[in-house]
């Protein structure tokens, strides 16, 4: 059969269907990332967080994810590589976590769960709960002491730095690897100064890595924040800290700041690898639901 039969075809009962010429050229592959946002509720309020910041802990009480949105996008489970149970809450919050983490695995049990958190509510027992569960990786959001961040949102630094010190523990008498541990820091003006503290905690507790992306400033007071603002003193930063990242044996991960400043366009390939799904089923082409 030539392409060109190939492209007409028909099923038995007369109704054209794509061929796999036709699925080839026009139809994408099924991401390579399914994002589900396991809930909108979070324990703090960071000052520089868009969605939490002004809003009342209240707004947020009816915002966890049903389980039938997972059967729902089963197909698109199927076929990812990672799941991350993270969108703009705090997912241990969850009372039936696990219940997602177990409905994602019946669609795909090779799959690469993960999700995001601030590391301010992980108790013991769920310490024990990631190890069991086999998490591939947790990112814990922690950007120094500042007000601008996470402390300014009510969190406890030394607690986190307490409880992410627990986990690594536990891997350690569990003798596993997973979940790997990294930490993300959001850049500001006043707290890249505690970049090389964290670094050195990355390699206390043996994290996989430490991942640096600029602020996106959400409010007008924020804006002295912006490191685009700061350029020369970023540099000088982030090179030392480089330096120091590969002495400790930690990898740093620079996000969206190559500081090129000209007019080339730049291309976000998000809408085209991963899907982004709400609590509420709604789907998004990227994190920030453009």
């Amino acid at each position: 059969m030539d392409e060109q039969t190939a492209l007409t075809q028909t099923d038995p009962s007369g109704n054209s269907s794509p061929t796999d010429v036709e699925l080839d050229e026009f139809v994408m592959p099924p991401p390579d990332k399914v994002n589900l946002e396991v809930t909108a509720r979070c324990n703090l309020q960071c000052p520089m967080c868009a969605i939490h910041a002004t809003t009342p802990h209240a707004d947020f009480a009816h915002t966890d994810m049903k389980l039938e949105v997972v059967d729902l996008l089963g197909r698109s489970i199927h076929a990812a590589e990672t799941v991350l149970l993270t969108g703009g809450g705090e997912p241990l919050l969850l009372r039936d976590f696990t219940s997602f983490i177990h409905r994602v695995r019946e669609y795909n049990p090779g799959a690469k769960i993960t999700f995001i958190s601030n590391g301010t509510t992980m108790t013991e027992r769920q310490a024990h709960m990631v190890i069991e569960e086999r998490i591939h990786s947790i990112e814990f959001s922690m950007d120094g002491t500042i007000q601008y961040g996470h402390v300014g949102g009510g969190a406890d630094y030394a607690r986190v730095k307490d409880n992410l010190r627990r986990l690594a523990l536990l891997k350690q008498e569990a003798g596993v690897e997973e979940p790997h541990m990294v930490i993300t820091f959001v850049a500001m003006r006043d707290n890249l100064v505690e970049l090389p503290d964290l670094l050195e905690f990355a390699g206390e507790i043996g994290a996989a890595g430490v991942m640096v992306q600029p602020i996106s400033p959400s409010f007008w007071s924020h804006q002295d924040q912006n490191i685009f603002r700061h350029v020369d003193y970023a540099r000088q930063v982030l090179h030392k800290c480089s330096a120091m990242a590969k002495e400790i044996g930690v990898p740093l991960d620079v996000r969206n700041m190559d500081f090129d400043m000209s007019d080339t366009p730049k291309v976000c390939l998000v809408p085209f690898t991963e899907v982004w799904v709400s609590h509420d089923g709604r789907l998004k082409p990227c994190c920030g639901g453009i």
